[in-house]
């Protein structure tokens, strides 16, 4: 009877102890991604970039692609890089010169050298500001 009394006293105090706590306020912030140090950091969303290569293979290759921006009609965009790497190591990292076929279309000739997962950078400056966007590819 003692055992259940106090089993019963135990019980009711450690209910009464969790419904006077309260949960902590609700956030929109992912914890485990790192805060914006600035203002200054540039969106991805600013500018949009519809890749048109849809398959790389082994070897040469001819990347398509071509970025836009969402409220600037014609944005005056610096040299464009297409960087190809693998995505653990920068060891064999290679860059090449995007050429710029028309108003906001691009190419650049790339060689994947060997087969297997790599990674495609476009990058480019507008406005003292670099934008990068990465895409991955699996080359068989």
């Amino acid at each position: 009877m003692k055992k259940n009394l106090l089993l019963f006293i135990c019980t009711t105090i450690f209910a009464f102890t969790l419904s006077s706590c309260e949960p902590p306020p609700p956030t929109t912030e992912n914890p485990y991604r790192p805060k914006e140090k600035s203002a200054n950091i540039p969106s991805e969303k600013d500018f949009i970039v519809n890749v048109e290569t849809k398959s790389l293979g082994k070897g040469e290759n001819l990347f398509v692609f071509s970025i836009t921006h969402t409220t600037i009609p014609n944005p005056n965009i610096g040299t464009v890089t297409v960087t190809i790497g693998r995505p653990t190591t920068n060891a064999f990292d290679r860059s090449f010169v995007a050429n710029k076929v028309s108003d906001n279309r691009y190419m650049a000739l790339i060689d994947l050298r060997d087969k297997w997962e790599w990674e495609v950078r476009v990058s480019f400056n507008f406005e003292d500001k670099t934008y990068s966007y990465k895409y991955t590819y699996y080359i068989y």
